[in-house]
């Protein structure tokens, strides 16, 4: 959260792994469990449900769209 320059933030999204030994996705809970060796664990994020405390699930979704786009991009600027 400190490199997104938030405090806290709920993003909805769907956590999923790539096995780089066989370049596959495995989107569901199931193939989370089952991925053993060499895999990556991701995050698609598409909803950004609240940010520092303030609620935005009654603002319209391509607002809160926009807001996990520039909450993103800081990450993108922020060295790993």
């Amino acid at each position: 959260m400190a490199e997104l320059g938030a405090s806290d933030a709920i993003i909805d999204g769907e956590a999923f792994v790539v096995d780089q030994k066989v370049c596959r996705a495995f989107p569901v809970f199931s193939g989370l469990l089952a991925a053993a060796g060499d895999v990556r664990t991701m995050l698609a994020g598409f909803d950004l449900l609240e940010i520092n405390g303030e609620g935005l699930r009654d603002r319209p979704l391509v607002d809160r769209r926009k807001a996990l786009v520039n909450l993103l991009r800081r990450r993108q600027t922020a060295s790993f």
